[in-house]
């Protein structure tokens, strides 16, 4: 294994301390590209869940206090400590999550990214002054929810919390970190560094565990303020739920079935380099990647060779030896990939490309899978409307503008769409009557932290990235004073 200091296995993070939980289940993290085993964490009960909380609620109270250049220093700090360490973060984020180590790098930079961001907000939220008549002044603050969940997914894990935490701590609330169980190392890591800082105790807290046991009770915990989560809509149903008991505020970013329409007129080849990018980034495990491309009847033939020759020559392999395509994070989600690709064989349709595992020569216990391309589903096909979170993408064709926005919007997803035209007009047109949070034109993510994310529909409500995503974690109090005397 790459040498890099992996964080105390069985340890929680609990008020700027390593602890010892009196649970007595532990789990394994593994590394997917291999099937080695990286560490152990401990599955928290509820005692540890309460003494987080309650450290959370007193670390905020102190954090609340400080001044907002204070708290930016301490976010800018710790940017430019991460910016020090992203090569070892890095390699954590790939023997984690089994993605090539140049993504990983691109996912801790970005994160540097996001600290120094909310760092520079933190002095510019404020509220404002409200015109009334002259025998009164009305007048707005902004103040801290409280106590913030952020539960994590595998997929990213440093990326999504960063750029949850950042904004909720610019915001003055403390935090509770619940990472994925199967890719804590880098939250884990995270958290030794802001002990490093000297971050004060109860600001930030990470508590490891499954999301039925160690989710569910914090979701379920009256301290808990507000909860961002990052996930399945199966999931994050459970997790509103949960919230519901207490009155808890919800971020939610759930899943994806988003459409990439290429028209006639656009650039090709630059359409297929694009489109293969944000479908296979991360083997296709991200909820906003292009999983279904819809392309104009009239070139279709001709846009599906020029994926299938860009995709021929693409290589598999472990993260950390300098492949483009890395490995399928955890035996759950191989299982549901293998579990779609059977169900496609069955509905008869095509698979033009890939639809099997990949036999890693030098890691033969690892977890790989081709990139596939399926055409000729039924319009019917589950497929072309649920979730599969991987390397497949499926094919549609149209003919006509209002064909291409039926089915873009078939799906009860709204999270993310690209469209491909040179006829700019009629992109802006399309986007507006397509139903998503985001709609890129000629491009399909954007690649500036300052432009809101975030899902419509069954993909989830709330924005995170840029400044909008602080107001998850505000209040207004509005204060009125008689001025009569």
């Amino acid at each position: 294994m790459e040498q890099i200091q992996l964080p105390p296995s069985n340890q929680l993070f609990i008020h700027g301390n390593w602890t010892t939980s009196l649970s007595t289940q532990h789990y394994q993290v593994y590394d997917p590209g291999t099937g080695h085993v990286l560490m152990s964490n401990v599955e928290a009960n509820d005692d540890d869940i309460d003494s987080a909380v309650i450290s959370s609620i007193q670390g905020q109270r102190g954090w609340q206090a400080l001044s907002p250049a204070k708290r930016g220093q301490y976010l800018y700090d710790l940017a430019e400590k991460l910016k020090q360490q992203q090569e070892p973060f890095a390699i954590a984020e790939t023997l984690d999550t089994g993605k090539p180590y140049s993504e990983a790098l691109i996912d801790i930079k970005t994160c540097v990214d996001f600290l120094r961001y909310y760092a520079g907000l933190c002095d510019k939220l404020h509220g404002e002054t409200i015109p009334v008549d002259e025998e009164q002044f009305s007048f707005t603050i902004q103040e801290p929810v409280g106590v913030t969940l952020h539960i994590i997914p595998w997929n990213f894990p440093l990326f999504t919390c960063i750029r949850g935490i950042a904004p909720a701590l610019a915001a003055g609330c403390s935090v509770i970190i619940k990472p994925s169980e199967h890719a804590p190392i880098s939250i884990l890591m995270l958290a030794q560094m802001s002990r490093d800082l000297g971050f004060p105790a109860g600001v930030i807290n990470v508590i490891t565990g499954r999301g039925t046991q160690a989710g569910e009770g914090l979701c379920l915990h009256p301290g808990v303020n507000h909860i961002t989560f990052t996930g399945s809509k199966l999931t994050g149903t459970r997790v509103l739920r949960a919230a519901a008991e207490n009155m808890a505020t919800c971020t939610m970013e759930l899943g994806g079935k988003s459409p990439a329409i290429v028209f006639q007129d656009a650039n090709l080849k630059q359409a297929a380099e694009d489109i293969i990018s944000a479908s296979f980034l991360n083997s296709g495990q991200v909820c906003s990647c292009a999983s279904r491309i819809i392309i104009d009847k009239s070139i279709k033939d001709k846009f599906i060779d020029l994926l299938c020759s860009k995709l021929a020559d693409i290589s598999i392999g472990h993260g950390m030896s300098d492949h483009q395509f890395g490995a399928i994070n955890n035996p759950i989600q191989m299982d549901k990939i293998e579990q779609a690709i059977q169900l496609a064989k069955q509905e008869g349709a095509t698979i033009l490309l890939g639809g099997k595992r990949y036999q890693n020569p030098t890691h033969t216990e690892g977890l790989y899978f081709l990139p596939t391309l399926l055409d000729n589903l039924p319009t019917d096909s589950v497929l072309l409307y649920q979730e599969v979170f991987g390397p497949i993408i499926c094919l549609q064709s149209f003919e006509g503008v209002d064909q291409a926005i039926s089915l873009a919007n078939s799906t009860s997803f709204g999270l993310h769409a690209g469209i491909y035209t040179q006829d700019i007009a009629l992109g802006l047109k399309l986007a507006k009557r397509i139903d998503a949070g985001q709609v890129n034109i000629n491009q399909y993510y954007a690649s500036e932290i300052y432009v809101p994310f975030g899902g419509n529909k069954h993909s989830g409500f709330g924005r995170e990235c840029g400044k909008i995503a602080v107001q998850n974690y505000m209040k207004t109090k509005a204060t009125t004073i008689c001025l009569k005397t």
